[in-house]
């Protein structure tokens, strides 16, 4: 079975599918399977690791799409609860200076209206390094949906 996951990650490698990869299997808490393929960073030729960190990006949507809908069916939260409610510092404007109501439900099924389009952003974008603490860069942002 391990062949066929090394297989696997080889043949992704070599068609540029991916760069790089870490697979660790687990069973019963003990790793039956470990294996580090490519590169963590290409052009450095730096190669992968086990420790390796990487940007998960749009990948993390599933997860906390399921834990706010976890949290939802506890009754910890609703789906219609506005943003505000969790994030009171998050107040974007709409170019008329009125502020929206955005939702959980707007935010997980991507329909707050909320851009990505920031050329040169004073905040993190989620891909970048940055020192500034979640309420900073979120601040930021909404400040930047005001157009501010």
């Amino acid at each position: 079975m391990f062949m066929r996951l090394r297989n696997v990650i080889d043949s992704a490698i070599a068609k540029g599918r991916i760069v790089g990869c870490v697979m660790l299997v687990a069973k019963d808490g003990e790793i039956i399977f470990a294996t580090e393929k490519g590169f963590a960073d290409r052009e450095a030729g730096l190669r992968v690791r086990r420790d390796t960190l990487f940007r998960l990006a749009s990948v993390t949507k599933p997860f906390v799409a399921i834990a706010a809908l976890a949290m939802a069916d506890q009754g910890h939260i609703t789906l219609d609860d506005a943003v505000s409610a969790h994030l009171p510092y998050f107040k974007p404007r709409l170019a008329d200076g009125s502020q929206p109501r955005i939702t959980l439900r707007h935010l997980l099924t991507h329909t707050s209206g909320l851009s990505y389009d920031y050329p040169d952003a004073d905040f993190s974008d989620g891909l970048s390094d940055t020192d500034l603490g979640f309420e900073e860069n979120f601040t930021r942002l909404a400040k930047r949906q005001q157009g501010a």
